[in-house]
């Protein structure tokens, strides 16, 4: 009950925090229709609100596809983040020294050696092929008598394993400058490796095994390592997912949560709707930094920005549609605005380092400011 009486105080308003990636605002709709993975119909509201209350804790990005919602059928929801978050994350630490991390190989290198030499040898010596066989099996028993009691474990930087090595798990080395002693990790394949209904390896354990056991081992090491960064997070390859299914395209379009628009959020359906409201043209004062908006909260302002410069690296963007555009911070007489392009020859002139006499920009109730036109 407590789950539901919290989620009822976020219900119709917003979550907003801040990321790295700019600010982000959700809310247990905005969860439930575009952030699920699976069946959004399936998942509670108590999942709903674990995975906005983690997300607004750790202040990932879903947008981005930082963190995952995951559900199928009446089975529990799987909260995961996306792969690149622990890396770089533990990279801007400041008390983390680096890592390292690799795979755990059983190696049968003398025993599979001694095996060919006997079998070369059988071939040569038997009288017929029920002898042949009879010695056969005789060598294949000892053999495998020998691997159950002498093999040799190899803990191997990074991911190879060749065709006569067992992969038997990961491991995982974490410094940290304020420890005398790193953090180190090991974890089996046996235990990690995901299977299917029919009992075969899902398509990411099957085709990569290393590359996905090595990965359980990092993330273990740095969660142990760094509590507070990565606290109530854990990576695809940990749980019951396959990763391989997740999506990667990031949710960047206001068609998908246009209900709370933001600056990194757009798509074709504002521009359309913003033609169709009442413009006014309000000249900016010079060297004034802010946009004063005279219309109502319907309706859009044009405004004009003078000598203007990009000062930021241009972001491109795509909707659901397919369109490109771009999101790019500049400076005018008027002050420092981040804009819209939606238009290729602006985009490209803007690519290109160009400087723009006057720009109009049409600021939409939401915020947003877009680029109609330009002059050089």
């Amino acid at each position: 009950m407590s789950d539901v009486k919290e989620l009822a105080k976020i219900e119709g308003g917003t979550v907003e925090y801040d990321t790295e990636s700019g600010k982000v605002r959700l809310s247990p709709e905005i969860v439930k229709r575009y952030l699920v993975s699976g069946d959004p119909s399936k998942v509670t509201d108590a999942e709903v609100l674990m995975f906005l209350k983690l997300c607004q804790y750790q202040k990932l990005n879903p947008f981005l596809r930082e963190a995952y919602l995951i559900k199928y059928g009446d089975e529990p929801a799987t909260i995961v983040v996306g792969k690149e978050t622990f890396t770089k994350r533990a990279s801007k630490c400041e008390l983390c020294a680096g890592w390292q991390a690799g795979v755990i190989v059983r190696k049968y290198n003398r025993v599979n050696e001694i095996k060919r030499k006997l079998i070369e040898k059988i071939k040569t010596v038997a009288a017929n092929e029920d002898e042949k066989k009879l010695l056969m099996d005789f060598v294949n028993y000892v053999v495998e008598l020998i691997k159950t009691s002498e093999y040799e474990l190899e803990y191997r930087v990074g991911t190879l394993v060749q065709s006569d090595e067992e992969l038997v798990g990961g491991w995982a080395k974490v410094f940290r400058k304020d420890w005398a002693v790193p953090i180190e990790i090991s974890v089996s394949l046996q235990e990690y490796i995901r299977k299917k209904k029919d009992g075969q390896p899902t398509r990411s354990w099957r085709e990569m095994p290393a590359t996905m056991i090595r990965k359980v081992a990092l993330v273990q090491a740095l969660r142990e390592a760094f509590p507070e960064q990565f606290q109530g997070m854990y990576a695809p390859e940990e749980m019951p997912v396959d990763s391989a299914q997740l999506p990667t395209e990031p949710v960047s379009t206001i068609e998908n949560y246009y209900q709370e628009p933001t600056i990194g959020t757009i798509s074709t359906s504002y521009t359309e709707q913003a033609n169709r409201q009442e413009e006014k043209v309000v000249p900016l004062p010079a060297k004034e930094s802010k946009v004063e908006e005279t219309q109502q909260s319907a309706q859009s302002t044009v405004i004009e920005l003078h000598n203007v410069g990009v000062i930021g690296d241009p972001v491109i963007m795509q909707s659901k549609k397919g369109t490109d555009y771009m999101k790019v911070k500049v400076i005018a007489d008027e002050g420092e605005f981040e804009v819209i392009i939606n238009q290729k020859e602006i985009m490209e002139q803007v690519e290109k380092g160009f400087i723009f006499s006057r720009v109009t920009i049409k600021k939409l109730s939401s915020g947003l400011l877009f680029v109609t036109s330009v002059e050089e």
